[in-house]
C-alpha cells in the first residue's frame, strides 16, 4: 500500500503526512470490512439462500432510507466544528436533533414501505421496524465528528470498535447455537446501542457533557440549506446499491435475493476500497492544486490511472475465479451466485473511476456535478432493473448494475466543466501507458533509496 501511494505522490514527506492523518480511519475500515465480510459469509452459509434473502431484503429497505439520518452532512459539520470551536455545543446539539428527526423518518417510512410491498407479511414488517428503530441510537455519531475535528479519531474508533468486536463474537455464537433469523437483527441493534454508549463514555472522558448541547433553529436551517444536496445525493447513491435487491424480492423470490446478495457482498469492497484510497489522496490533491496547476493535473491523472489499473485487475481476477471464490466463502448452496459475481464485479471499475472523478469535482468546486450524475445513475438503475429483471432474472439485475455505473461515470460528458475529467478518464484506460509510468516511478524510487543508503 505504501509503495502504491508513493507511485501516486512521488514524495516521502507528503506520503508520511497522509498515512499519519488517515491511518486510524483506514485501519478501522479495513478491520470492519474484513472481519465483517468473513462473519457475514459464514452467517449466509448458516441461514441458506432463502433466509439470507429475507435478511438482505430487510437490510435493503432500511438502507435505502438511511441517508435521511443525515450522514451527508458529516463533512459540513466537521468543517463547522473546526471553523467555529466556540459554537461546538450548538453545532453538535443541532446535528444531534436533526439526526433524531431523520431516524424517526427512517423508522416510519421503512415500516410503511415494508407494509405496502408485502401486506400481511408480519415477519418482514417486524424485522424492518426493529432494525429501523436502531437508527435512533446513531444520532450519537455526532460525537465521532467532534473527535475527528479535534484530530482525535482514535477515541471514536475505540468507542465504536468495541461494539463491533463484541457483536461480531455474539454473531459467531448465534451461528454456532443455530439461532433464528431475528437474533441477528437484534445483534445489529445491540451494536448500535453499545457503540452509542462507547461514544458518550469517551466524550465524557474528554471533559465534554451531552447535557451542554443545545439546539439552534438558525443553525438547523443553515445545515438543511447547505446539506440537502448531499443528503439527496446519498439517497441516490444508496438506491444504486440496494434497490436491485428490493426489486428482485418483489418480482422473484427470497431465494433469488439471497443468491444475488452473496455476490453483492463482494461489491461492498468495490465501494469501500476507493473510498479509503480517496481519504488518503484528498489532502495531497488539495495541496497540489494550491502549489502548482501542472503538479495537480499530473497527480490527478495518476490517481485515475491507479484506480483504473487496480479495479480492472481485481475485476479480471474475480471474474475468472468467481465460482471458486463463491463456493469457498458461501458454500455450494450459493454456487449460482458465481455468474452474478462475474458480471457484477465489472461495476467496480466504474465505481473506482466515479470516486476518483468526484474528488476532482469537489476540489474544483463543482460538487453539484456529483449530485446530478448520481441522480442520473439512480434513475437509470431503477429503469434498467424494471426492464431487465422480468426478462433475465438476477442476471438482468447484475447487468443493470454494471450499465448504471457506466452511465454514472460517462454522464459527465453533459457538463461543460467536466471536459478535463473526461480526457483523464479515457486516458486511464490505456493500461500499457499506466504500467510503464508506474514502473518508471518505481525504479526511480528504488534508485533514490539506494543512493540515500549509500
Amino acid at each position: 500500500m505504501k509503495r502504491l501511494l508513493f507511485c501516486l505522490f512521488g514524495n516521502h514527506r507528503v506520503l508520511q503526512n497522509v498515512l499519519a492523518n488517515t491511518g486510524w480511519l483506514i485501519g478501522d475500515r479495513v478491520l470492519r470490512y474484513g472481519l465483517g465480510f468473513l462473519v457475514g459469509a459464514w452467517m449466509a452459509r448458516y441461514l441458506g439462500p432463502e433466509q439470507f434473502g429475507v435478511l438482505s431484503y430487510v437490510l435493503a429497505i432500511v438502507a435505502v432510507l438511511f441517508p435521511l439520518v443525515g450522514n451527508g452532512l458529516d463533512n459540513i459539520l466537521i468543517s463547522e466544528l473546526v471553523r467555529l470551536p466556540e459554537k461546538k455545543n450548538e453545532i453538535l446539539g443541532t446535528a444531534f436533533t436533526m439526526r433524531l428527526c431523520g431516524a424517526l423518518l427512517v423508522f416510519v417510512f421503512s415500516s410503511l414501505v415494508a407494509a405496502t410491498l408485502r401486506p400481511g407479511d408480519t415477519q418482514t414488517l417486524f424485522l424492518v421496524a426493529l432494525l429501523a428503530s436502531s437508527s435512533l441510537l446513531l444520532a450519537t455519531d455526532v460525537i465521532e465528528l467532534w473527535f475527528q475535528s479535534q484530530m482525535l479519531a482514535k477515541y471514536a474508533i475505540f468507542g465504536k470498535g468495541v461494539a463491533f468486536l463484541v457483536v461480531l463474537i455474539v454473531k459467531v455464537v448465534l451461528i454456532l447455537r443455530a439461532a433464528p433469523l431475528y437474533s441477528f437483527i437484534v445483534a445489529g441493534c445491540a451494536e448500535a446501542l453499545i457503540g452509542a454508549v462507547g461514544l458518550v463514555v469517551f466524550f465524557r472522558r474528554a471533559d465534554q457533557r451531552m447535557k451542554d448541547l443545545r439546539v439552534s433553529m438558525a443553525m438547523f436551517g443553515s445545515l438543511i440549506r447547505r446539506g440537502w444536496p448531499l443528503i439527496l445525493s446519498g439517497l441516490a447513491a444508496v438506491v444504486c446499491v440496494r434497490i436491485d435487491q428490493i426489486f428482485i424480492a418483489q418480482m422473484l423470490n427470497n431465494t433469488e435475493v439471497g443468491v444475488y446478495s452473496a455476490a453483492a457482498k463482494f461489491m461492498e469492497f468495490a465501494y469501500a476500497v476507493p473510498a479509503l484510497i480517496s481519504v488518503s489522496v484528498l489532502p495531497v490533491l488539495v495541496e497540489s492544486r494550491n502549489s502548482s496547476a501542472e503538479l495537480y493535473e499530473q497527480r490527478v491523472q495518476r490517481f485515475y490511472d491507479l484506480m483504473s489499473l487496480a479495479s480492472i485487475a481485481g475485476a479480471l481476477f474475480l471474474s475468472v475465479m468467481s465460482k471458486q471464490v463463491i463456493v469457498l466463502f458461501f458454500g455450494a448452496a450459493f454456487r449460482e451466485a458465481a455468474l452474478i459475481l462475474a458480471i457484477q464485479i465489472w461495476s467496480s471499475v466504474f465505481v473506482f473511476l466515479s470516486v476518483a472523478s468526484n474528488q476532482h469535482f469537489i476540489i474544483a468546486n463543482h460538487a453539484k456535478i456529483c449530485l446530478y450524475r448520481t441522480l442520473i445513475g439512480a434513475l437509470s438503475n431503477i429503469a434498467l432493473n424494471l426492464l431487465l429483471i422480468p426478462l433475465y432474472g438476477i442476471i438482468g439485475a447484475a447487468v443493470a448494475g454494471v450499465l448504471s455505473n457506466v452511465i454514472i461515470v460517462f454522464s459527465i460528458v453533459f457538463f461543460k466543466n467536466a471536459a478535463p475529467s473526461v480526457t483523464m478518464l479515457l486516458r486511464s484506460f490505456d493500461l500499457r501507458r499506466t504500467v510503464g509510468d508506474l514502473l518508471s516511478l518505481y525504479k526511480s524510487h528504488n534508485i533514490s533509496v539506494h543512493d540515500h543508503r549509500a
